[in-house]
């Protein structure tokens, strides 16, 4: 019992001044207080579009940016494609139709009754269809460059009506297949130009067997060393260098035969009508939250931290196990950084956190109307595992430790419901006082979670985290006391049932662990003084 004797370090023997200028320079500058009732915003514009989400976040900027980026690449690419074909088809088709009239000229100036031989009629066949093919092939060329530059829409605003929009563009595309409609193109080029091959070497044979043959063994040649490069591409990866058209073709029909695996996500988004909202909220958590870029990580979670009370219809939606994954990812890749004095850092790494904490109590308060549950507790109890982001909770900077502790303490209690037992605050950390520099370093806007959570704690925690839930609690009541208050600051107005509560349930129980601690240090005294005479 160490841990209730007096010292010189104890918080209320320091210069309270002090104290007060030492906590002022370390936390971040008081925002505006959380109001948890606020009233739900719908967005909207001039042209009808309305949305739950804050349709002004920076948000749809970056997945605009990562999209149009990526959108403006693949047009160039088959622009590139449709500018070759097209100067290549409008030369072949002048070739071709030479060689087609020439036939049709030799045909009619033969004025034998008989009908022309088989070679020729194949011959004129071949060249026809060629000829055919290639003109479809043009068409659909200068149709195709209509369908990308609409696939490019020119705006300069960067709102969420502009990202449905450009999500809008690009699952069109998927569904009606833009890419191999375009794939297909050249491919028809190819299959002309063959034809016309086969063609001119049946002609050939009509003037000399022996240069027929020869080009016939050159035609054959070309086509074999084509099919050849097909069938390999299609074994192959897609870094395979002499890929066809045919091959990309036979792929993509190959990937349709495969059945479709059961999806429990899709089945989750059955329950969800299809509507604006759903399309930026999967661009939400699917396109930033997922995403592999760091910037759009941070202010995707950030701005979920803001909206989350506005969004209570779709709290399920994110709260997901792969949201959870990439949530402790982050997290754990901050807790290795030491660059913890930069604003910035310290600012995403609570973003992180609240982000988290939002999703534990997400977990706890409706367990029955999520989908993973299961998947949601085992992921939230690696977290506190030895190579979890939140073992070592007390390693975060002094004005986001209380942050950490808040979220250890809530997943602890989420565990202890489920039946099971992760553990307790080591007494080595016990040991080093960690309240004191919780209590005086936490941020204004942490103040009430901080406060909840240690009433948790003392409630629900075991003896360590009762310890220090203790200690919380009872330097708040000391310090509300020296200030002539009814308790400590906890936020706008609409807290105040949540304060009557804190007031009614935890207060008693707070007392009652005090009094508990104070007469088993009597006790243990008693048992040392006995001792101690036993031996005189």
């Amino acid at each position: 019992m160490e841990l209730f004797k007096p010292n010189n370090n104890n918080a209320f023997a320091r210069d309270p001044s002090h104290a007060e200028n030492a906590r002022a320079n370390t936390m971040a500058p008081a925002g505006p207080s959380e109001d948890l009732s606020r009233t739900k915003t719908i967005y909207g514009s001039d042209s009808g579009f309305t949305t739950r989400f804050n349709a002004n976040a920076k948000i749809w900027e970056l997945y605009l940016d990562h999209a149009e980026r990526a959108a403006k690449e693949q047009v160039e690419i088959w622009k590139t494609w449709l500018d070759s074909l097209l100067i290549f088809a409008g030369l072949f088709a002048g070739v071709v139709a030479s060689f087609v009239v020439d036939v049709t000229d030799n045909s009619e100036s033969n004025n034998t009754p008989q009908p022309s031989p088989t070679r020729t009629l194949w011959t004129s066949g071949l060249w026809f269809c060629s000829l055919i093919i290639t003109i479809f092939g043009a068409i659909m060329g200068v149709l195709a460059k209509v369908w990308i530059a609409n696939f490019i829409p020119v705006s300069n605003r960067r709102e969420a009506e502009d990202a449905h929009l450009r999500l809008m563009l690009d699952k069109q595309a998927e569904r009606w297949r833009l890419e191999r409609v375009i794939l297909v193109i050249p491919l028809l080029v190819q299959i002309a130009s063959f034809l016309f091959a086969f063609g001119f070497a049946i002609q050939t044979f009509n003037s000399n067997i022996v240069v027929g043959v020869i080009i016939a063994v050159l035609v054959s040649t070309g086509v074999a060393a084509y099919l050849v490069s097909t069938i390999i591409a299609t074994q192959s990866s897609r870094s395979f260098p002499f890929r066809t058209p045919l091959s990309d073709l036979l792929v993509y029909l190959k990937k349709l035969r495969k059945p479709i695996a059961p999806d429990a996500e899709q089945h989750n988004n059955l329950q969800l009508k299809p509507s604006v909202d759903l399309d930026l909220a999967g661009i939400w958590r699917d396109k930033l939250i997922k995403s592999r870029n760091k910037k759009n990580v941070n202010e995707a979670i950030a701005e979920l931290v803001r909206q989350w009370p506005n969004i209570d219809e779709w709290q399920n939606y994110f709260c997901q196990p792969e949201v959870l994954k990439v949530l402790l990812h982050q997290l754990s890749e901050y807790v290795m950084l030491e660059s913890y004095y930069k604003t910035k850092v310290r600012e995403e790494l609570c973003s992180y956190l609240e982000g988290l904490m939002q999703l534990v109590h997400h977990v706890d308060s409706n367990p029955l109307g999520l989908l993973h549950v299961s998947s949601l507790k085992d992921i939230l109890s690696n977290s506190l595992q030895p190579k979890g982001p939140l073992f070592h909770w007390n390693i975060f900077p002094e004005d986001i430790r209380p942050l950490a502790f808040c979220v250890r303490i809530h997943i602890l209690a989420l565990e202890k419901q489920s039946g099971s037992f992760l553990g307790d605050i080591f007494e080595d950390v016990v040991a080093e006082c960690p309240w004191e520099n919780m209590f005086y370093y936490v941020r204004d806007t942490h103040r009430f979670k901080f406060l909840v959570a240690a009433c948790r704690g003392l409630i629900e925690g075991q003896k360590m985290t009762q310890i220090i839930s203790t200690h919380i609690l009872s330097l708040s009541l000391a310090r509300a006391s020296v200030r002539g208050l009814i308790s400590e600051p906890i936020g706008p107005n609409e807290m105040l049932k949540k304060a009557e509560i804190f007031e009614q349930e935890y207060l008693t129980k707070l007392l009652e662990s005090v009094v508990k601690y104070w007469m088993l240090q009597m006790q243990l005294n008693d048992v040392m003084l006995n001792n101690h005479s036993e031996r005189v």
